[in-house]
């Protein structure tokens, strides 16, 4: 009977465990900038699973996600980059500090990074 027990403990810990990786969370009422043909949503829903965006719309639910009211908040695909050259430029100093050269602009698209020396 121990043994029974102990047997299906660890199968109801397994199959918990698939519950947990298929996290999901909803986001609801929302300002939505969709960045295709669709444009801005006014007031829309945002579920993501496992990280990535399954659906936007209106009235959206789901039975196991994490509910947050993003009222009054925006929402933008990734439109802004970690990584960004800002065009201050530095009087007097050597070449490579200056970032005021078109080589290295990427207007916020990438975060590739440019080698020091670019002559």
């Amino acid at each position: 009977m121990k043994m029974n027990k102990k047997i299906l403990i660890s199968l109801f810990s397994f199959f918990m465990s698939f519950y947990s990786f298929s996290e999901e969370l909803l986001l609801k009422n929302a300002k939505i900038h969709t960045a295709t043909d669709k444009g801005t949503l006014e007031t829309a829903d945002l579920l993501i699973r496992n990280g990535l965006i399954v659906r936007i719309g209106k009235n959206l639910s789901s039975y196991q996600a994490q509910v947050e009211d993003l009222s009054g908040k925006v929402i933008s695909p990734g439109l802004i980059a970690p990584h960004s050259q800002l065009g201050i430029v530095e009087i007097e100093l050597i070449p490579e500090t200056r970032d005021d050269r078109s080589e290295i602009y990427s207007a916020g698209l990438n975060i590739d990074l440019m080698p020091l020396d670019l002559r």
